[in-house]
């Protein structure tokens, strides 16, 4: 009996796709009961159970504040089954700060962003900063301002690249007559140091007039777990050390097994079975993680000093040395302590903070004694700092505390886009103030 053609072609598709359709049905299944049983898994810890806010008419949401058809805030603030970043800005938008957390290694700084990643609400140029390419500030005749930072000034959950500090910043001191260019090379995760290396190496090539620094809570984080390793980024460890130490692992572990894993974490966002894999791959050996520890271990470089010295010491150095290089080459230079949600004023989300937390680093910012302790000597003695060397010195989180906005943050130290603008604001205020006062000084000097 003579089969047709199409047939033939029919059974063979039904034969590979069949299969494949009940494993893609089976891996969600799987996918949902671990979520379910899992707590960590849950977008609301149960741990902290608490009533929710549903009174959103009076705060930075409102209608007099935002045209909800012209961007992402609004429609999604109720859906507590949602992170509280996601809940801000949409799940979209989070995805786009998700795909760009992917660091490549860099001379030096160790790391960057995605390079040349393009979207409606977060883009980097060709070395991963969420800027124009370099060369083209080399020739830019402005007055130039320069943002340095972690992922905070970088401008992570903000709903576009319009809405950071250095953007708003920017606009702020143009339509007062000021024309300037800010150029932002803030890097997510980024401690005082890795930004004193981007000023040596990156900034000063730009010739600024002004430096901003918006930084801290990275200092105390990574320092908590990963003193002196790569600063809190224990995959980029293990990448970098496979490759170099593969005699070490004995096989088992290499470059080319961490970059298939990157590639199944890639594909998870689109089939269920790469999104099942991903999650059972997710914990390495005990015995390799025993391994890769010989080479992130903590280390302290003075005996007769504590951690929390150390990270103070390293953190006030690091100004030291950026407002020593400006004050050189009469760069203005401002120093200010990054925001962070409930230290200097009760927590602003009542507990709905938690709903963003993925990590141990982020949960040690908000219960913390030790870091609290340590973030609030970094204040004064950044403070004492600025006294002595007479530059600028802002603790953005007062200021903040001290607003009508009342809710300030997406999570325990990102911002929102208006209290984003209310520092682009704050700081522009105090630059025009400088810069007329400098100018009335040189005029009495004539």
């Amino acid at each position: 009996m003579n089969i047709p053609a199409y047939k033939k072609i029919l059974f063979v598709i039904i034969a590979i796709c069949l299969p494949l359709i009940i494993i893609e049905i089976i891996s969600n299944v799987t996918l949902r009961l671990i979520s379910t049983n899992n707590k960590e898994g849950s977008h609301l810890l149960p741990e902290f159970k608490i009533s929710q806010r549903t009174d959103y008419s009076s705060n930075d949401f409102s209608h007099d504040n935002y045209d909800y058809s012209k961007d992402a805030f609004g429609p999604f603030l109720h859906d507590t089954s949602l992170t509280l970043p996601e809940r801000i800005i949409g799940p979209r938008a989070v995805k786009h700060y998700q795909r760009i957390d992917h660091y490549s290694l860099f001379p030096y700084t160790m790391l960057h962003f995605q390079r040349n990643y393009k979207s409606k609400v977060v883009n980097t140029n060709n070395l991963g900063y969420r800027a124009k390419n370099l060369s083209e500030y080399k020739k830019d005749k402005h007055f130039k301002i320069l943002l340095l930072g972690g992922s905070a000034a970088f401008g992570t959950y903000m709903t576009s690249d319009d809405k950071t500090i250095s953007a708003q910043l920017e606009k702020y001191l143009d339509e007062r007559g000021f024309p300037c260019t800010c150029i932002n090379l803030a890097m997510g995760g980024y401690t005082s140091e890795q930004e004193m290396i981007t000023l040596n190496r990156i900034g000063l090539r730009l010739k600024p007039n002004v430096v901003i620094v918006i930084d801290g809570g990275n200092d105390i984080s990574h320092s908590f777990s990963f003193r002196d390793g790569p600063y809190g980024f224990p995959s980029l460890a293990r990448l970098y050390y496979a490759e170099t130490y593969k005699d070490t692992f004995k096989g088992r572990f290499n470059s080319a097994q961490y970059f298939l894993k990157n590639m199944v974490h890639n594909l998870s966002s689109y089939l269920s079975f790469f999104a099942l894999i991903d999650k059972l791959s997710d914990k390495i050996s005990p015995a390799l993680a025993a391994e890769t520890k010989i080479y992130v271990d903590s280390c302290t470089l003075f005996p007769d000093e504590n951690d929390d010295e150390a990270i103070i010491d390293n953190y006030i150095n690091s100004h030291r040395s950026m407002s020593t290089i400006c004050k050189a080459l009469n760069i203005k230079y401002v120093a200010c302590l990054q925001p962070m949600n409930g230290i200097w004023i009760d927590p602003r989300w009542d507990g709905e903070v938690f709903y963003s937390m993925k990590t141990d680093n982020f949960h040690i910012m908000k219960t913390n004694k030790r870091f609290i302790k340590i973030f609030k000597k970094m204040d004064e003695e950044l403070f004492n700092l600025s006294q002595r060397e007479h530059f600028t010195y802002i603790n953005l989180g007062k200021f903040l505390a001290s607003t009508n906005n009342i809710y300030n943050f997406s999570d325990n130290i990102h911002m929102t886009d208006n209290s984003s603008q209310l520092i682009a604001t704050y700081v522009g205020d105090l630059l025009l103030n400088s810069i007329s006062h400098s100018a009335s000084a040189a005029g009495n000097n004539r």
